[in-house]
């Protein structure tokens, strides 16, 4: 119980170094301390899409299989479940386009944010950017952190039930046999 107390952990200290990563890059001042920030930001958002993949795909199964209703005793077909239940090929599409539509959202809105602070910039006689870049960063990487904490804050899904492996399902039914006759002999 205790693991769900805090939600999801990973996927909210990822959004964390993403921006982490956001925020520092405008104030690198080494090329090597820029590609750390950035590859630490980029090993982060790889895990936060597959994480958010797998979380999306734990929590249909968990709510929507027709395999976990209890009257099912063995699994159905694609066909028969898409009749019975009324399911298109897998529920969980929808929310996995919706997941990577936040991504292109994401990948479409920043640039224009940032465009837009940095035309914000008057004439000056300074030599360095930063303050500007700093600016439109430091917010995009701001937008980042509501995020992370609605996800340590929120319970994670329960993991789908571990299926049996067929071998397992024999021999259990090889001993429920072996009992049935011990006891019908006895």
């Amino acid at each position: 119980r205790s693991a769900n107390r805090h939600g999801n952990i990973l996927l909210s200290l990822c959004m964390g170094f993403v921006s982490l990563g956001t925020i520092v890059a405008p104030f690198t001042r080494r090329l090597w301390w820029l590609g750390l920030a950035i590859c630490t930001q980029g090993v982060a958002m790889g895990v936060l899409d597959t994480a958010g993949n797998l979380l999306i795909l734990w929590l249909m199964k968990a709510t929507t299989s027709p395999n976990t209703i209890e009257h099912h005793q063995e699994p159905m077909e694609e066909e028969d479940q898409q009749e019975e239940f009324g399911l298109g090929p897998d529920p969980s599409d929808t929310y996995l386009q919706a997941l990577h539509f936040a991504f292109a959202l994401g990948g479409f809105v920043s640039p224009i944010i940032v465009g837009g602070l940095l035309s914000l910039n008057t004439t000056t006689t300074k030599t360095h950017i930063f303050q500007p870049l700093a600016l439109g960063f430091g917010v995009i990487g701001l937008m980042c952190v509501p995020a992370s904490i609605a996800a340590w804050i929120l319970p994670s899904p329960p993991p789908p039930p571990e299926e049996e492996q067929p071998e397992q399902q024999e021999q259990e039914e090889q001993e429920g046999v072996e009992d049935s006759d011990h006891d019908a002999f006895q």
